[in-house]
């Protein structure tokens, strides 16, 4: 059973509150659940082991019941057992991805990593590998699954080695290995590493399928959202901890400029650097600069002091720390570390020259090449778009407005919206909104316009997009947004919880349509005489089908989309029944959910019930 954000948030303050009252309490309670993923994993060992060695114990003790798990073929269903078990407990873990540094090729590096690991006796670094991200970290990956045995890989990205200077990078480097720290909390540490590996084995579970991880998915989908809000509280002061890490390995000064650089250079680079690459993809059919060079010479070029980037340090400032998120607020951060003033400075020579060296210039350049490699394509269809929009764009306003088909003013105003940034598209949205009073698609738009202008009446047109169930996520993260970015913060949170309340009605609802299992509730088709002969007529394209009964599913969310599923009897025998319903069903086009189960094999139970509360239908 899945958390509500209110159920989350509850569970966090009431952790928060122990901690205070009784921080050894606190932590005995947690150590206990952290232990209990472990119990669930053990216990499953402990099936497989008294599967396995259970029967081989009986088959050496007594030669007759060897005989029979041998002539009767009980031996098989004991295999089959065993593998479901043992698969359910191996599970796989995506390794990192990037480019590999080694010691051999980038000693000033290496050099930094020995220094910190050597000052804080952190675990060791298996792995060091370069992305093109924002971002640094040090990623465990267990090499037995759910046994552990972890390797640890560092990622550095090579956008935050531009960025910083290579004493603000240490600072960064020290506050990641402060997380895998021996000397200091070893039970902070501990619990931290301990949250990633659930959330992974969780996320692992959720993308398989087998009735072994069946029963582990479903404990882990209850258990780490627990586990993540009850040791939140730690987990946050783990945060702290490992920023006093890095002033302490670095300075105070340093640590906090650092902090700043990467909280403000994020929305800085994107706004004033990418956004502008990515604009000439609708003037040129191909990529005209070097995406990492380019940064490199922008950086250098720019000195991160300008009005800009101190308005993008007076935003982040405004935020405050949340729940959302176990790293605090930037304005926490400084405070906690004692900083209330940081200058800003130009980045003399960023970490990415001192500490890639000799194979900077190599790796910019292999980066740039790997990322045409990949963008090559999106480029050039983002070039052709604009060609043809441009073009429509220039028919429709050549003219009148009225004029205009609803089609053909809608694009106008949209293509106005994008191609014209020098014009106001809010009038055209308006037209086509007085043509169209209840149209909510266009009230959310205006809304989207007016919100990047700071302009409070954009919240109107969010209410009144939010009365359509299919918008009102985005229509209140919108608002939420637009809160939060004015620092109105008790107003930001209550958009924020009909968002995720939103969120969670959606994702419910993406559960019930992803399938159909005899456990579901089903009943006569609530469905229109057209629609009905629709799905016969294309049913009747497969002679091999001669029977079929149609069902509808009782769902909570949204249930004006209906979900339909049809039993159908097939001719033939030894079918791969999935390859069967998949060509059976690839046939149905009519706007609902509908699913295909042939009536034998696996989906024999279903199809029964589909047959006792359906319609026959052919």
């Amino acid at each position: 059973m899945s958390m509500t954000h209110e159920q989350f948030v509850e569970l966090v303050q009431r952790s928060e509150q122990q901690v205070k009252d009784n921080q050894k309490g606190y932590q005995s309670k947690l150590l206990m659940f952290a232990a209990l993923g472990y119990v669930a994993i053990g216990l499953i060992l402990v099936a497989l082991l008294v599967v396995i060695g259970g029967s081989v114990w009986f088959a050496l003790k007594s030669s007759t019941f060897a005989i029979l798990l041998l002539k009767k073929k009980l031996i098989i269903p004991l295999v089959i057992l065993a593998w479901v078990l043992i698969k359910s407990l191996w599970v796989r873990f995506d390794a990192p991805q990037g480019y590999e540094l080694t010691r051999e090729e980038f000693p000033e590096l290496f050099k930094v990593i020995d220094q910190l690991r050597k000052q804080l006796d952190a675990l060791p670094v298996h792995q060091v590998l370069l992305n093109p991200e924002l971002n640094a970290s040090v990623i465990q990956t267990p090499r037995l699954g759910v046994f552990g045995w972890q390797k640890n890989t560092l990622t550095l990205g090579l956008e935050l080695l531009l960025i910083l200077s290579p004493e603000e990078a240490k600072a960064v480097l020290a506050h990641e290995f402060g997380h895998l720290s021996n000397n200091h909390s070893r039970f902070s540490g501990w619990i931290y590493r301990v949250r990633i590996t659930w959330q992974k084995v969780m996320d692992t579970f959720d993308g398989s399928d087998g009735f072994g991880t069946g029963i582990l998915r479903r404990f882990f989908d209850w258990y780490v959202p627990r586990f993540s809000a009850y040791s939140f509280a730690l987990a946050r002061d783990n945060e702290y901890e490992a920023d006093a890490i890095s002033a302490e390995l670095t300075s105070t000064l340093t640590a906090s400029q650092a902090l700043v650089r990467v909280n403000v250079a994020a929305p800085y680079v994107e706004e004033h650097y990418w956004k502008h690459f990515f604009k000439k993809a609708d003037t040129h059919p191909q990529p005209v600069d070097h995406p990492y060079q380019g940064m490199s010479s922008f950086l250098s070029e720019n000195s991160q002091a300008t009005r800009d980037i101190k308005e993008c340090f007076a935003k982040e400032m405004k935020q405050e720390t949340e729940y959302h998120d176990t790293h605090p607020a930037l304005r926490d951060r400084l405070k906690a570390l004692g900083e209330k003033s940081v200058p800003f400075k130009r980045t003399e020579v960023s970490a990415a020259k001192v500490w890639l060296g000799k194979n900077f210039e190599k790796i910019l350049k292999d980066f740039d090449a790997d990322w045409k490699k990949h963008n090559a394509e999106g480029w050039r269809e983002r070039y052709d778009y604009a060609a043809k929009s441009m073009k429509t764009l220039q028919t429709l306003e050549s003219r009148s407005t009225e004029s205009l088909s609803d089609d053909e003013l809608w694009d106008k105003a949209r293509l106005t919206r994008e191609f014209r940034p020098d014009k106001d598209p809010v009038p055209f949205f308006q037209e086509y909104q007085k043509r169209h009073p209840g149209d909510r698609d266009v009230s959310f738009v205006i809304g989207d316009i007016l919100s990047e202008k700071n302009d409070e009446s954009c919240v109107a047109h969010f209410k009144e997009a939010a009365k359509e169930m299919r918008l009102r996520f985005r229509a209140c993260e919108e608002a939420y947004g637009f809160f939060k970015r004015a620092g109105r913060k008790q107003e930001a949170e209550e958009w924020y919880k009909r968002a995720v309340k939103q969120m969670e009605i959606d994702q419910g609802a993406e559960a019930e349509r992803e399938g159909c299992s005899v456990k579901d509730s089903y009943k006569q088709p609530d469905i229109s005489e057209a629609y009905k002969k629709q799905l016969l007529e294309m049913l009747s394209l497969n002679p091999k089908v001669t029977d079929a009964w149609l069902a509808q599913k009782r769902v909570r969310y949204y249930t004006d989309d209906p979900v339909y599923i049809v039993a159908f009897k097939y001719k033939g025998w030894f079918q791969d029944w999935e390859k069967v319903m998949e060509s059976v069903g690839g046939q149905i086009d009519i706007p609902a959910t509908v699913f295909m189960i042939v009536k034998g094999g696996d989906y024999a139970p279903l199809a029964k019930k589909v047959i006792k509360v359906g319609e026959k239908i052919l």
